[in-house]
Order: C-alpha cells, then structure tokens, then sequence
C-alpha cells in the first residue's frame, strides 16, 4: 500500500510540476498491439462456398503472415517518437517552446519501485515531467496499409482522448505524430463564452417548415416568446449545434424571420448566402419587390441586449430624421452604425446621398459630438 500511494502522489506531484512548467511529457514506454486484419477479414468473407470447400489451410503460410508482424509495434512507436522530433526540427520549435517530449520509466525501475519501500522523492526521480501515458493498436486495412488508434491519457485529470491515422505501414507513425502534435503543442484557446446568457432560445414548431411573419410572431407569442433580431440570431448560430447559447447554423441560401425595424418600421429578413444576398440587396431587407415572403424562424425569450436596443433606437432617429429631410444628422447616425459593424447598414445607400461608414467624420466621437450639436444625443453602449 505504501508503494502504491507513493508512486500516485508521485505521479500526481510531477504532473503538477509539469503543468506549471508548461510542459506535457509522455511516458516513452508505449505499448502498441495488433488488433484486428480488415484485409484478411474481406478476403475470407468474399470467398465463395466451392472455393472455401476447395481450399487447404496452409499453416506455413499463416505462420510466415504471423512473423511478418513481429517487430511491427515496435517500428511503429520509433517512427512515431522520430515524427514527434521532426515536428520540431521541421518547424524550428526551440527548447523553450517545445511543449511535450518524452519521460521515460524502465520496467528495471518499475520492478525496483515494487520489491521496496520507495520515498516520493525518490519516485520522483523515475516520473520527472510525466504527464501522459499513451498506448493503442494497429489494425491492417489493405495490403501494406494500417491504421493506427493511439490513446493518450492525462494524469492529472484521468481523461483519454484518441488520435488515430491511416496510411501505409512506413508512414503511418509520423502521420499520428503530426495529429498528436497538433493537440499537445496547439495553442489553448479561451472556452467559448456565450455573449447573450439572457436569452433562452426556443426551436420553431416544426424546423423544415417555412411559414409568413405572422404566424411565426404568434408562434413565438404562444411560447412567452418573440422573434430574435438578427444580431442574436447570427450569435446564437455561430455558437453552433453543441455550445450553450447555440442554436447550430443557418441554412445557406435561406430567409429567416427577424425583429428588426430598421430603414422601414416594416417587417423585416434576414438572407443567408452571398448570392441570396445580391438578389435581396443586402442581408436584412423587406418584403417590397419580393412578394410575399415565407422563411424560417426562432424564438427566443429574454430583454434584447444594450446594444441591440440601441441600434434600434439609432434607426428609430434615421426614420425621423429622414422625415425631416436632415440629410447631415442621417450620415452622422449611418456612421454610428457602420462604426459599431450594423448589419442592415453596409450594402445600402442611403436616402441622403452619404454611403454608411463614409470619412466625413474623424471618429465615432465626432460623429456623437455633431449629432449632439445638432439636438440629437447618444449614449454609446459599454460592453
């Protein structure tokens, strides 16, 4: 027991080191074992029943196949060891930013470990840096190709995650090599962080069917609901099918059902697809000069965000303004929005003559400053 809890905390403690080093070292003993022969296995179910009948087993024959294999495993772990070093050389990684390798144990070591007493200093010394294990199985597919599954287990956090690679015998091992790489050496990203944790998304009634504005609003009423704008839209489908927020993405060359009241206090959609997007005019647009339209819709509960309320708000004062025939506070309202990215703003040219987003205002500032000089005063959102 006392070995046994010496080498844990061993493990443990070393993993711990490792981490804060940066460092993820893979114990160097790995075994690999031949699994199943796909090649074989077709061969023998293709056979005919007269040829099945017909034909001898050659036992010379299966003992020469079965020697071809011996030694395989271990080529297979030295080519994958030499394409874990030529990831290195190749990309000119140096010590420094190298961020696995190998840590090795003997069996000698492990059988000295288990016949005395061994202090987790001296354990230390066998599992310096160790922070995975690795192990796996070759599977013959065809003839001279195999695949390789290698599994590599975390110490510290006990979970497995599988690599695999197909190809043939001689090359398979650095393939693997380069896919474990790019996991172990990759740069850890932030977790994704839902931007719109308010709201609840509720898929439509039925997700193949397209219906007109109205009865997707009264859908979305029936539910305690209300259609999305189509920032939160977009959001919620780039969070795609399995991330909190998601809802998976839009259909390409398809028209979804939106809140937004932007030029026109109409109704208003959203086109996916670039080509859809020509044909529409920009990706939020109206019904007028499409007919009657029918699309696919969300619903989705909780308050818009502060920046959605006060893009709306911006459109609310371009519709007065426009009214009004005040074409300079229009361009400087356009420009707010073309600073803040707006959706409904950029492929459309406005009533006054000014393209959104234009230089007639050095910074979103002064185009705030103006708007105030001329009665109308924003509070830009904080993030």
């Amino acid at each position: 027991m006392r070995i046994a809890l010496a080498f844990t905390l061993a493990l443990l403690s070393a993993a711990s080191v490792a981490a804060e080093d940066g460092k993820k070292l893979i114990w160097g003993n790995i075994p690999l074992v031949r699994a199943g022969n796909y090649y074989e296995f077709d061969a023998e179910l293709s056979k005919t029943r007269a040829m099945a009948r017909g034909e001898a087993v050659d036992d010379l024959v299966r003992r020469h196949a079965d020697q071809a294999h011996q030694g395989i495993p271990a080529s297979l772990v030295e080519d994958f060891r030499s394409g874990l070093d030529r990831f290195y050389r190749e990309r000119r990684l140096t010590d420094g930013e190298q961020r696995t390798g190998f840590a090795y144990v003997s069996r000698d070591d492990l059988q000295s470990m288990s016949r005395q007493a061994t202090s987790i200093n001296e354990a230390l010394q066998f599992v310096r840096d160790l922070r995975y294990i690795a192990y796996g199985s070759y599977t013959v597919l065809d003839r001279g190709k195999v695949r390789v599954v290698l599994h590599l287990e975390d110490l510290m956090t006990s979970r497995v995650r599988s690599f695999g690679a197909d190809g043939p015998v001689a090359e398979v091992g650095e393939l693997l090599a380069v896919k474990l790489m790019d996991f172990l050496q990759g740069v850890e990203y932030p977790s994704w962080q839902n931007p719109q944790p308010q709201l609840t998304w509720i898929a439509p009634a039925s997700p193949e069917t397209k219906v007109r504005a109205q009865l997707a609003a009264r859908y979305c009423e029936g539910q305690k609901a209300r259609l999305p704008y189509a920032s939160e839209l977009l959001q919620a489908a780039m969070a795609g099918n399995y991330r909190e927020g998601g809802i998976g993405p839009l259909l390409d060359h398809s028209t979804y059902i939106v809140a937004d009241r932007d030029r026109y206090d109409e109704q208003y959609y959203y086109t996916t697809g670039a080509e859809a997007q020509i044909q529409t005019g920009g990706p939020l647009h109206t019904s007028a000069g499409h007919g009657t339209i029918i699309g696919y819709y969300w619903c989705v509960r909780g308050a818009p965000s502060k920046g959605t309320l006060f893009d709306q708000a911006i459109y609310r004062l371009i519709r007065q303004n426009q009214q009004q025939h005040r074409a300079s506070v229009v361009s400087a309202l356009e420009y707010v929005l073309a600073q803040r990215n707006d959706l409904g703003l950029q492929p459309v040219r406005s009533g006054s003559g000014a393209i959104p987003g234009d230089t007639s205002f050095p910074s979103l500032e002064g185009a705030v400053q103006f708007l105030a000089e001329n009665g109308v005063f924003l509070q830009l959102p904080v993030n």
